[in-house]
């Protein structure tokens, strides 16, 4: 038994070292000459990240006919069926379902590189800004969005984010400040200890993945504040 050990870490010892870029580099020499790598340096550019006219010209058609059709045709204003579970929840869904429109924060991002372009309608714009305007409403009226906001993991952390990036889209700063104003003692100082560890993410069954998770949601926050301009009570660096 104590062989085998051996023989198994002799073995990782190996693979490690077979591994090392060394050791890649060992075996690209040939008849004794080494081979010489050269490597371009590539300088990235804020132009290198800024969409072609293009570019944003056939996105903005794609965003003005698709989710303007998605308005007009289905009249969807809200996540009332969020996963939901058959039977259960007098037939809605759960409140856990609020963070699936999570993916509108980065959406909305897009959609301010969008407004440059014609393709991108005066009517669109106003269009999209009532349907959020609206989901807006119904993240702080209704019983799953209530719900979600009163939660003490990330979904409550997501759910800020979310009426936060909704009502600087539409124009609601005052709703946008009041939550940039709370959100550093009712989220970060609730779910964060002193050395780092999330209670409430380490409880769940993907404990990393969650504190991961959260993570992400609580950079999104300082985005918006240091975009708004905003200084966050207790973050000086913000």
């Amino acid at each position: 038994m104590k062989k085998n050990f051996l023989f198994a870490i002799l073995a990782a010892g190996l693979a490690v070292v077979a591994c090392s870029p060394k050791a890649e580099k060992a075996a690209e020499v040939e008849d004794g000459e080494e081979a010489v790598e050269t490597v371009e340096e590539v300088v990235k550019t804020a132009k290198d990240y800024t969409p072609s006219k293009k570019q944003i010209d056939s996105v903005s058609y794609l965003v003005g006919i698709n989710f303007g059709s998605f308005i007009k045709g289905y009249d969807f204003g809200d996540l009332n069926y969020a996963q939901i579970m058959p039977g259960l929840y007098d037939g809605k869904g759960r409140c856990y379902g609020v963070i699936d429109g999570y993916s509108f924060v980065e959406m909305l991002d897009a959609v301010q590189l969008l407004e440059s372009s014609k393709a991108f309608t005066r009517r669109d714009a106003k269009a999209l800004k009532t349907w959020f305007s609206d989901f807006l409403h119904w993240m702080l009226t209704s019983e799953q969005g209530i719900e979600e906001g009163r939660q003490l993991n990330n979904h409550a952390t997501a759910h800020d984010v979310q009426v936060m990036a909704y009502a600087a889209y539409v124009g609601d700063k005052q709703l946008m400040d009041e939550y940039l104003g709370q959100f550093y003692e009712k989220r970060m100082l609730t779910q964060i200890e002193p050395d780092g560890r999330q209670p409430y993410e380490l409880r769940r069954t993907l404990a990393f993945g969650y504190s991961q998770y959260n993570l992400t949601h609580i950079l999104d926050v300082f985005q918006i504040a240091r975009h708004a301009g905003y200084q966050m009570e207790g973050l000086p660096l913000l």
